[in-house]
């Protein structure tokens, strides 16, 4: 069975928008640079408009100048220009018909308009693709899956940038108000130290890595951040790499019972042990916690789960990625060596706290090349492939590996792009794997 086609009733308001835009051109070319990063000739309904914008291009790239008779010029060259046809005008009639006759004030909201048509086309093409699977016996999961992958490929207008995009006076405005009526909606760590370095908890778009060797708590500080800000009522996502979401869940039952990890999992707790464990499944099941545990999962995938989370809950206000060096990237992306693919996911890392205004806490694994050192004491050129990690983050801390072993450790804040560097106590509970407040709290 052949799914039905959909047809929106668009195509003059299109037509309408796509002269505007070529009018606005020719009478400005100066703005073909700003539109140019907004939409491409395939975006365009009307050929003959599409063939117009890319000879546009073409002049540009050649360095020559754009007005009614070198487009004329470069149709004609493509042999286009007798088909270049606009109400009863055709050629270079019809080109100087478009540059009089539409207006010229808005190229980039024509642009953005332009763009919004065609994917509202591409929209109803991959609708018609979901609605033809979901007829030939596809898996649901599969369609869904398949679905938000070309759908989230769409480009869109941005209206994103838009909402970045604001005058001096209307960022002092909003600066004026967090300053002075408290405005700002941090992430509590948990940790008061930590919280009061930070000036007052993790704040978007902050990219913030906490970095170790293996085995120096690394996972039990994210958790117990992640469970810290979702007691205060923050949503969290977190992205586990290294273990499974059953493993996380062991793990945070352990740290909030005090029951082994190994007896739970044995299934030899005790009657009290029992009643802990249960207590703690009907205190925490509601807890605003999203867990992925997706194998080398790309910065693609992860925006797409984001969205998807959004979607259904209205908010996130906390990414967790345990580790950084675990990520994959996205399928067709090729680098020269691991140091550039790191590099890469770091940034892309780094576009997520802006793009999703949230901040992100990601471990990291630092080299081996501290441990050759007499002072064990970690430092930023420890980073592990470190690339572009220091430069793209907003701040870098560790774990001294020595203290850890023993209870009271040092949380080091190496770099702090917008506050106080330092180090500062936490106690490490082994028997839960919990970090708490260091020992003068």
């Amino acid at each position: 069975m052949t799914a039905p086609v959909l047809v929106l009733p668009y195509y003059d308001l299109a037509r309408e928008q796509e002269e505007n835009l070529i009018g606005a051109l020719l009478k400005d070319p100066t703005q073909l640079e700003l539109v140019s990063s907004i939409v491409q000739p395939c975006d365009f309904y009307i050929q003959n408009l599409g063939w117009a914008y890319k000879a546009m291009l073409e002049l540009r790239e050649r360095g020559l100048g754009i007005d009614s008779v070198t487009l004329g010029d470069e149709l004609d060259r493509h042999t286009k220009l007798a088909e270049f046809i606009i109400s009863s005008f055709s050629g270079r009639a019809a080109l100087s018909y478009i540059r009089s006759s539409f207006k010229g004030d808005h190229p980039r909201s024509y642009a953005n308009k332009v763009l919004g048509y065609a994917a509202k086309r591409r929209m109803m093409e991959e609708f018609n693709n979901g609605a033809t699977w979901a007829q030939n016996g596809r898996e649901p999961d599969e369609i869904r899956n398949d679905m938000i992958k070309r759908l989230t490929n769409i480009k869109v207008p941005n209206a994103k940038a838009n909402q970045h995009t604001m005058t001096f006076k209307e960022a002092l405005s909003q600066n004026y108000d967090e300053v002075n009526n408290g405005n700002i909606s941090f992430v509590p760590t948990g940790f008061i130290d930590i919280d009061r370095a930070l000036g007052g908890g993790m704040y978007a778009p902050d990219f913030m890595i906490v970095a170790g060797r293996p085995g120096t708590g690394k996972t039990a500080l994210m958790l117990s951040v992640t469970m810290n800000a979702a007691k205060a009522g923050k949503r969290v996502v977190m992205f586990s790499l290294e273990m499974s979401n059953m493993q996380i869940v062991y793990r945070c039952a352990s740290m909030e019972t005090g029951i082994p990890f190994d007896v739970m999992r044995g299934r030899t707790m005790n009657q009290k042990q029992k009643e802990l464990y249960n207590d703690f499944i009907e205190n925490f099941e509601k807890l605003p916690i999203h867990l992925n545990d997706l194998p080398a999962i790309s910065i693609g995938v992860m925006r797409q789960t984001l969205y998807e989370i959004i979607a259904n809950h209205g908010t996130v206000d906390l990414v967790i990625v345990d580790y950084l060096q675990l990520q994959g990237t996205d399928a067709g992306t090729k680098f020269g060596n691991r140091q550039e693919e790191v590099s890469s996911i770091s940034r892309g890392l780094k576009l997520i706290c802006k793009e999703f205004s949230v901040p992100v806490l990601a471990g990291a694994q630092l080299s081996r090349a501290m441990e050759k050192r007499e002072e064990k004491k970690p430092i930023l050129s420890d980073l592990r492939e470190s690339g572009t990690i220091e430069q793209d983050s907003d701040i870098v801390s560790f774990l001294d590996p020595d203290k850890v072993k023993i209870g009271n450790t040092d949380f080091i804040i190496a770099k702090h792009r917008n506050g106080p560097v330092g180090t500062f106590p936490l106690f490490f509970d082994k028997a839960r794997t919990l970090f708490k407040n260091g020992t003068k709290y």
